[in-house]
């Protein structure tokens, strides 16, 4: 990032109090921000991933399509690249945005879940079902709700996660259809440049620290039932692919396991694609359909757009599609943050509620910094 520049990143909160479709983004690996931002009307709602061929701008999915949960594209009537263009463009541009005070949605605090016996009944819910044979892998997860500080900036929030996260896709975006959301994700959905594509099995979650990492036996196994599955999903479709070999990568405080696919597209559309990969295992189970119904009736919350999907889509020959993890849903009185983990017959309930916890500092050392 262009450190050397007193950018002020507070204008961001002011965007969104102007209750105005934008997404800032960085890659990656990447040292350029982005700005996506529609200039006027509502951000386009689909009815399901496959239209998502014919779209483009950046792109909120949720985990399930719903009433209160669309499938929301903002489009791109302003493209801009670098620090420096874009808030040139905000600083230009938002004093003539009508900027009410509190407009950001969702304004009730929800009733918080976050006890561990909460915790305890689900997870026995889930690893009975598995225990039976109804499933092979689940995903529990969990949301915090926190009250927000008077001087708290999502903005300055944002920039933070920016220096602290640079492998990781780290954005902001906000519609008045899916509020604001913010996150820093390590894992990758889709990416399509011209007709190169790359998307990657992402499993297993272990405490980060420095030397050798030994994976367990359980891990392995929650890695291999991702692994099958993007094989499986991306061989119905025909696509022919190379995978690499499992490998360990860093995602803040924690570690997971890593495979990657790459393959060239064969006339498939991106947006069937993303409608065969969507939800993984890696955040939902397996088997897919069965594995959302027992999530949707179980989990003691709606999870909205946390593990559903974000980012470009078609922008320029490209898109950079990545599952909505190490997240945050930003209200005017309370953020709520989300982790999760994936249950096997082998799981730990307390390993599993440790490993959420751990999850949670991602965003949480940012908000507390």
């Amino acid at each position: 990032m262009e450190n050397n520049q007193p950018f002020d990143y507070h204008i961001l909160d002011r965007l969104i109090a102007a209750q105005t479709n934008f997404a800032v983004y960085r890659l990656p690996g990447s040292d350029v921000l982005n700005l996506i931002l529609q200039q006027s009307g509502d951000c386009s709602l689909l009815d399901n991933m496959g239209e998502l061929t014919e779209a483009t701008g950046f792109v909120l999915m949720p985990f399930n399509i719903t009433a209160s949960t669309p499938l929301a594209v903002i489009r791109p009537d302003i493209k801009l690249a670098g620090e420096t263009d874009i808030f040139s463009f905000l600083d230009n541009s938002i004093k003539n945005l009508e900027v009410s005070g509190n407009n950001l949605s969702g304004d009730e605090i929800p009733s918080d879940n976050n006890t561990f016996e909460i915790y305890t009944e689900n997870y026995l819910k889930f690893h009975d079902s598995i225990c039976k044979g109804e499933f092979q892998k689940l995903v529990l997860s969990r949301s915090v709700n926190y009250n927000r500080n008077e001087n708290f900036s999502i903005g300055v929030t944002f920039r933070k996660a920016l220096a602290k996260y640079p492998n990781a896709f780290v954005y902001l975006a906000y519609t008045p259809a899916t509020g604001t959301w913010f996150g820093c994700t390590p894992e990758l959905l889709l990416s399509e440049h011209g007709d190169e594509g790359h998307t990657v099995a992402l499993a297993g979650t272990m405490p980060f620290v420095e030397g050798e990492i030994e994976w367990d036996t359980k891990n392995h196994d929650e890695q291999q039932v991702v692994v099958n599955y993007v094989k499986h999903q991306l061989q119905s479709l025909g696509i022919d692919f190379v995978n690499s070999s499992t490998d360990t990568i860093n995602a803040g405080n924690v570690v997971h396991l890593k495979t990657d696919f790459t393959f060239k597209n064969n006339g498939n559309y991106i947006g069937d694609i993303l409608a065969a990969l969507h939800p993984t295992p890696a955040v939902c189970g397996f088997p897919k359909a069965e594995a959302m119904d027992f999530i949707e009736h179980n989990e003691s919350y709606k999870r909205e757009y946390y593990s559903g999907f974000i980012g470009p889509l078609n922008i320029e020959g490209q898109s950079n599609i990545y599952v909505n993890l190490r997240c945050a849903k930003i209200s005017p009185r309370y953020l709520a943050l989300y982790a999760g983990g994936g249950i096997i017959e082998s799981s730990d309930r307390v390993t599993e509620w440790l490993e959420t916890e751990s999850k949670l500092q991602t965003i949480l050392s940012l908000i507390n910094d």
